[in-house]
């Protein structure tokens, strides 16, 4: 993080002062129609200014910003400041990239800010509005390398990460040591009340934004149509948000359990306890015999090609595959050393109707009790969504990015370039 102004007292009427600039800056956002899609995202969370805060900071929800920055900065880069932090929260990168954090913070912050930061430069590339924080001596504060424009989030971090490993510099251009501050921890803290709220608020946001830019701007607006669209219909890879769902609801604490040899060191003439959080039981796939998803076999194969890669990683028990429509089609059982021939040797059958509610009903009937279960389909079930379900349960819905399951969680899975 680097230093903006040198410290210097900050007495109440200073204070005072800050607050009135930054509180102009944020009225004056809300005024100007070219910023109307933001308008909803600026009364999410907390807004709080701090002494200790070197530049700003966010959690996903709430915002902090530093006196001696808000002091430093021109009233341009505060406002160019305050829609970088509310783009971390629409774009929800606390929570889709947390698994990206988990291997580098470093690098999942630049990758992040990168992406925000172009967008923001291609809305005002004239700087009439929004101009990028600086600072003492006129350098640019923050990550904003061009060669990473249009490329999503994953894909910048994927070159980033590949550049530290040849050795290269992992920021890439002007603020390559870093701007903001990104409070992972606090947004992994939030009560699951408060983080229901916060998705339901950013939804909300989300859809009034787009009115509200489609009623000041048309279906002009310059750069800010393509950011609308590209904040409304992201381009995540939702193999990172299903391996987090398996990690978070199978993997427990560490404990050692000898109730279960460790076969890892089997190999070894060692007999080892297992820990706790590495066993995991069992876990259900119910796959929609929808004709929509299986008009595309080869991209619906890649699918479940990528689950089983994941699933490997976790290392369950046993895996159930469920084929489903009106009613159960087929019922196959995979234990962790048959994950390999999974894709080989499946069978999808069947295809009429669709009801979910029979996979809950066949997992009472044969008494199967999966740590968690993923729903794959197209998401048309009407108000079906499979009743009560025993356990944590995931809908990947396939090619329908307007439809949200209303029980449990829901993960958008496009068929478009699943290959690349």
């Amino acid at each position: 993080m680097t230093s903006v102004i040198p410290a210097k007292p900050l007495t109440e009427e200073r204070k005072h002062t800050l607050a009135r600039k930054h509180l102009k800056v944020r009225l004056r956002l809300q005024q100007r129609s070219e910023f109307a899609f933001f308008w909803p995202s600026l009364h999410i969370g907390k807004v709080l200014l701090e002494e200790h805060i070197p530049t700003a900071c966010t959690n996903g929800r709430d915002e902090w910003y530093g006196y001696a920055f808000i002091e430093a900065q021109t009233e341009k880069a505060l406002a160019f400041t305050y829609l970088h932090e509310n783009l971390h929260k629409l774009c929800k990168h606390m929570e889709i990239y947390k698994a990206l954090y988990k291997k580098s913070a470093p690098i999942a912050n630049a990758a992040c800010d990168h992406w925000i930061n172009i967008l923001l430069h291609d809305l005002d590339p004239h700087e009439q509005f929004l101009s990028p924080p600086r600072t003492p001596d006129g350098s640019i504060l923050i990550c904003m390398d061009f060669r990473f424009r249009g490329m999503p989030v994953k894909q910048i971090f994927d070159l980033l990460y590949k550049e530290k490993d040849d050795g290269e510099d992992e920021g890439g251009g002007e603020g390559e040591d870093g701007f903001d501050q990104h409070d992972w921890e606090g947004a992994e803290a939030l009560p699951p009340e408060e983080k229901d709220k916060l998705a339901d608020d950013i939804g909300r946001a989300l859809e009034q934004g787009a009115f509200n830019h489609k009623k000041f701007n048309g279906q002009g607006g310059g750069s800010l149509r393509g950011l609308v669209e590209e904040i409304t219909s992201p381009r995540v890879d939702w193999r990172e948000p299903m391996r987090e769902f398996f990690v978070s609801t199978c993997l427990g604490k560490d404990m050692a359990s000898w109730q279960r040899v460790n076969r890892r060191f089997i190999g070894d003439g060692l007999l080892m306890p297992t820990l706790v959080g590495e066993t995991v039981g069992e876990i259900l796939i119910g796959a929609d015999l929808s004709g929509s998803i299986w008009g595309s076999p080869k991209e619906m194969r890649q699918v479940f090609s990528e689950i089983v890669g994941i699933l490997e990683m976790v290392a369950p028990e046993k895996v159930h595959l469920v084929y489903w429509d009106g009613a159960i089609q087929g019922h196959e059982q995979y234990t962790q050393d048959e994950l390999g021939n999974f894709l080989s040797s499946t069978r999808p059958t069947g295809g009429g109707g669709t009801s979910p509610s029979c996979v809950t009903a066949y997992m009472a009937e044969k008494q199967i009790l999966p740590e968690c279960v993923v729903m794959l389909t197209d998401g048309y079930v009407g108000s079906d969504w499979g009743g009560n379900w025993p356990c944590p349960v995931l809908w990947g819905v396939i090619d329908n990015p307007t439809i949200a399951a209303t029980t449990g969680k829901t993960l958008h899975i496009p068929l478009e370039g699943l290959g690349q």
